[in-house]
C-alpha cells in the first residue's frame, strides 16, 4: 500500500522446454543438447494478441522490433505461437489504455492488468477461468506461482474460480534487514546489536562520539525518511507493522499503524528525535533524499533490503566515497523475548488475465513456462546473453510477453554460491547468475575490488541474503493479511487515510505532537471511514477463509 530461452534451432547449446499435448512442458535439456520440435506445437501457427510497453533498456538489432525478436521467434519455433502486439505504449500510458479497452470491451487474447482493472474485468464478464488451464501448467511455472505462499493463487481467485494469473513478485526479498556500519562500532569500541536497546544505544553514540573523527557534531544514529518507510524495520522491533492488515488474538483484521505497539515505537522514535541521534530535516526528505546523507557518510544505520539499497542509494556508494566504510547486516532485533517478525506486503504485482473468447487459453501457460526455464532455470552462458542481458549490455529479457517472479532468487544464490565455498557445489553446478555473484565475490576477498563491496555484504559468508533465508527458514515474516482489490469504502477513502495518518505520525515523531497524539489520531482514522473499511476488509477475510 505504501509500492529472461528457450532453444531456437540456431543456437549451438540450447535446452528443451517440449510442451506435451496436455500443455505440461518438460524440463530443460541438463547438457544443452539440440532437441527436436516440441510435441504440442501449434501447427497451423496460433496467433496470440496482447499489449505491452516501450522498454528503453532493449537496443532492437536491424529488422527487429517488438513483433519480431529473440523472445518471439523463440515462441514461434517452440511453441507454434505467434504473438502480436496491438499496441506498444510508454509505460506511463498503460493504464489509460487498458482503461479504454475495458470500457469498449474490446481486448487482446490476454494482458497485463492491475488490481482495480481486474476486478472490472471480472465483473463485466469479459475474462475466463483460468482453473483447468492452470491444472495442465508445469511443474516450473505452478512451482514459481506458488513459492511465495499460496496468497498469490488466492488472490486470483474469485468465488473459486481461478481468474487470472498472478504476477508474483520477490516481496520476500524486500524484507528489511539491520545495516550498520562496523567501521564506526570498531572505531567506538561497541559491541555488535542484538537487542533493539543495543540499536538505541548505538544511535546515540552514532550522534555524539563523532564516530568519522572529523571533530564536529554532524553525524546520525538511525536514517529516518518522512515516508516512514525506513522505520519498517524499527517498529517491527517493537512488533509493531506499518500500512498492513494483521490479524488479532479473535482471528479478525486489523490496520497495523493504528495498533498499540505503533504508539510505543513512536514514543521510541519522539525521544531519539528530541535527543538529536535523528537528522532534524528528515520530516522533509523523502526516502531517496535522506539516503543521500548516509551516501555522505554522516549516518550510521538504516534499515533497508537485504542487498544494501536505501532509497536507491546502495552501501556501495558509501564505499566508493569512503574505502574505509564498513557496513554489516543484522536481523531485525526484539525489544523483548519475542522474536522481531519483518513485514512483507502480498506477492502479487499485477494479473495477467486471458479474454473470455480466447479458444487456447493453455498457450499463455506455454508462454509462462518458457519465461520461468530461460530466465530461472537456464544454466547456458549462451542463452543467458541471447535472451536474458548480453555482453554488449542490451537486456533482452524486457521483450519476455508474460513473466513472474520468484519469491527468493537472491536467497537460493546466495544459498548456492555459499555451497560451493563450503564445497558441496561446483561453480558449473551454478546458473550464469550464481557464477556471476560468485565471481564477483572472489574479486572482492581475494583480490580487494572495492567495486564489489556490496555484492560480498549482501550474497558472501555473512550476507544479507542469509538473513532473508533465516527469517524464510524460521517461518518470521509478518505478511500483510488482505491480498485482494480495494473494499468499496477503501477505493473512495484510502489516500485519505494514509495522509492522515502520515501526518500524525510524522508529528509525533517530529515532537511537534505529544504521543497522546497518537490516540486522537486512531479516533479520527477510525471516524473517517477506517471503521467501514475494517469491516469491509474482515467480511472479505471471513469469505476466503
Amino acid at each position: 500500500m505504501r509500492k529472461g530461452a528457450l532453444l531456437v534451432a540456431a543456437l549451438s547449446v540450447t535446452w528443451l522446454a517440449a510442451c506435451s499435448s496436455d500443455g505440461k512442458s518438460a524440463a530443460p535439456s541438463a547438457q544443452g543438447s539440440a532437441s527436436a520440435a516440441p510435441a504440442g506445437k501449434f501447427n497451423p501457427p496460433l496467433e496470440v494478441t496482447t499489449v505491452t510497453t516501450i522498454k528503453p533498456a532493449v537496443k532492437f538489432p536491424s529488422g527487429d522490433d517488438y513483433d519480431n525478436n529473440v523472445w518471439t521467434r523463440a515462441y514461434l519455433d517452440n511453441y507454434g505461437i505467434k504473438l502480436k502486439n496491438l499496441w506498444v505504449v510508454e509505460a506511463g500510458q498503460k493504464d489509460q489504455k487498458t482503461n479504454l479497452m475495458i470500457t469498449s470491451g474490446d481486448l487482446p487474447d490476454y494482458l497485463e492488468v492491475n488490481g482495480v482493472q481486474f476486478k472490472q474485468l471480472i465483473d463485466a464478464g469479459l475474462i475466463q477461468d483460468l482453473s483447468d488451464a492452470y491444472k495442465g501448467a508445469s511443474d516450473s511455472v505452478k512451482k514459481i506461482l506458488t513459492e511465495g505462499g499460496p496468497k498469490p493463487l488466492q488472490a486470483a481467485t474469485v468465488n473459486g474460480k481461478l481468474m487470472g494469473i498472478p504476477f508474483t513478485r520477490n516481496t520476500k526479498e524486500a524484507a528489511q534487514i539491520l545495516w550498520v556500519r562496523t567501521d564506526w562500532l570498531q572505531k567506538l569500541n561497541l559491541p555488535e546489536p542484538k537487542t533493539m536497546d543495543d540499536v538505541v544505544k548505538i544511535a546515540e553514540a552514532f550522534a555524539t562520539k563523532d564516530p568519522d573523527g572529523n571533530g564536529k557534531q554532524d553525524t546520525y544514529g538511525l536514517l529516518l525518511d518522512n515516508t516512514l518507510v525506513s522505520a519498517k524495520g524499527f517498529m517491527n522491533g517493537y512488533h509493531a507493522y506499518l500500512d498492513i492488515w494483521t490479524k488479532d488474538a479473535a482471528g479478525k483484521l486489523a490496520f497495523s499503524s493504528t495498533l498499540p505497539e505503533m504508539k510505543t515505537a513512536l514514543q521510541k522514535l519522539q525521544d531519539m528525535y528530541k535527543a538529536g541521534w535523528i537528522d532534524p530535516e528528515f520530516a522533509v526528505k523523502d526516502f531517496s533524499k535522506a539516503s543521500e546523507s548516509m551516501a555522505a557518510g554522516k549516518i550510521g544505520m538504516f534499515f533497508g533490503d537485504s542487498s544494501g539499497s536505501s532509497g536507491g542509494i546502495s552501501i556501495q556508494t558509501v564505499r566508493d566515497n569512503d574505502p574505509k566504510a564498513n557496513f554489516k547486516g543484522y536481523p531485525l532485533l526484539s525489544v523483548d523475548s519475542k522474536p522481531a517478525q519483518p513485514q512483507i506486503e502480498s506477492g502479487v504485482l499485477s494479473y495477467w488475465v486471458v479474454n473470455k473468447k480466447f479458444k487456447q487459453p493453455q498457450a499463455v501457460f506455454q508462454l509462462l513456462d518458457f519465461w520461468v526455464k530461460t530466465f530461472y532455470e537456464n544454466k547456458s552462458d549462451d542463452i543467458e546473453d541471447k535472451f536474458i542481458s548480453s555482453k554488449d549490455g542490451n537486456q533482452p529479457w524486457y521483450l519476455n510477453e508474460i513473466a513472474a517472479y520468484r519469491a527468493l532468487r537472491n536467497v537460493d544464490i546466495y544459498v548456492h554460491v555459499n555451497e560451493v565455498f563450503d564445497g558441496k557445489k561446483k561453480p558449473e553446478d551454478l546458473t550464469p547468475a550464481e557464477r556471476g555473484a560468485l565471481d564477483k565475490i572472489k574479486q572482492f576477498t581475494e583480490k580487494g575490488e572495492n567495486k564489489f563491496f556490496s555484492m560480498n555484504a549482501a550474497f558472501g559468508k555473512e550476507g544479507g541474503r542469509g538473513i532473508v533465508n533465516n527469517y524464510n527458514t524460521k517461518n518470521l515474516f509478518m505478511e500483510n493479511e488482505f491480498y485482494t482489490t480495494a473494499t468499496p469504502t477503501m477505493a473512495d477513502k484510502w489516500s485519505t487515510l494514509l495522509k492522515m495518518e502520515n501526518e500524525a505520525m510524522i508529528k509525533i515523531i517530529s515532537g511537534k505532537s505529544p504521543i497522546d497524539e497518537f490516540d486522537k489520531f486512531v479516533a479520527s482514522w477510525k471516524q473517517t471511514g477506517g471503521d467501514a473499511v475494517t469491516k469491509e476488509v474482515n467480511d472479505w477475510h471471513a469469505s476466503v477463509k
